[in-house]
């Protein structure tokens, strides 16, 4: 999963794609987030975006993987001291407790393609928009790539 903040127009493209354990993507999504927040809370809305429509569809055992580090490590480690964090974070840890079988691990933005290129396809159409076992074509090159790893 990532995002891309557009701080002209105040807004957020986030990009999810959810697979299995063989790189199967189960699901993927572009989702528009009409508010600036600093890098870190960018990323910890990320992930509950992802973990909401992990739940929301079904998808479980899963990968989720955003490329921001920080963010990880405060929903890992249930960071919850800094008030304007501890909200969101309490809720990431509600909703990941209902899910059996979810993995997050913060993989690079180089490793990240598939799903940077989904967080700025977020903010070129400025829709919410999600696939169930499929993606979208402009996406389908890097995935086929992906899976050839």
């Amino acid at each position: 999963m990532a995002s891309i903040t557009d701080t002209g127009k105040h807004r957020v493209g986030i990009g999810i794609v959810i697979h299995d354990g063989s790189s199967f993507v189960m699901a993927s999504c572009c989702q528009i987030l009409e508010a600036t927040y600093d890098s870190l809370v960018v990323g910890i809305m990320a992930i509950f975006r992802g973990i909401l429509f992990s739940k929301d569809y079904g998808l479980a055992p899963c990968v989720l993987e955003p490329d921001k580090v920080e963010a990880v490590d405060r929903v890992l480690n249930n960071n919850l001291l800094n008030a304007s964090h501890g909200s969101i974070l309490s809720k990431i840890a509600d909703l990941s407790s209902q899910i059996n079988g979810m993995n997050i691990s913060a993989i690079s933005t180089s490793a990240n393609r598939v799903a940077q290129k989904l967080a700025k396809n977020a903010l070129d159409t400025s829709k919410n928009t999600f696939w169930v076992e499929d993606f979208p074509n402009c996406i389908r090159g890097l995935v086929e790539t992906d899976r050839s790893f």
